[in-house]
């Protein structure tokens, strides 16, 4: 497998897992989980991994990391760690695009009935 070819599989495969676990319906049950223990958790240690996987800035990192660690085994050790970030810096632009593409309304091609096109409800019609 060539590096480049690597380093997409890896933003992609860390990209879709910070997004089945924060917007899929299978993972509901983590998530509340982990905003229970980090709300309310007895111990630090809890309070600390409730907010590890109830934040997608924190989950992101972590996700990257480990997605590199198991998926580039043939790099050279010194450089996983540019690997990772690298990985997690593709992630989030490729976040930055989605957000952005759903702020975008979509086009609306029928007419409004208020526009003059088109007859509302409420009008007449010509056989009354």
């Amino acid at each position: 497998m060539t590096i480049p070819l690597a380093f997409v599989l890896c933003v992609l495969a860390s990209k879709a897992i910070g997004d089945v676990w924060f917007k899929g319906s299978i993972f509901a049950w983590g998530r509340a989980w982990g905003e229970l223990y980090r709300d309310e958790g007895k111990w630090w240690v809890t309070q600390k991994f409730g907010e590890l996987i109830s934040c997608r800035f924190c989950f992101s990192y972590h996700t990257a990391l480990w997605v590199s660690l198991f998926c580039i085994p043939l790099l050279p050790y010194w450089i996983i760690p540019v690997w990772w970030l690298a990985v997690r810096t593709a992630t989030g632009f490729l976040d930055l695009l989605e957000e952005k593409l759903d702020e975008q309304p979509e086009p609306s091609h029928a007419p409004r009935a208020d526009d003059g096109t088109h007859a509302s409800v409420n009008s007449t019609s010509l056989f009354d």
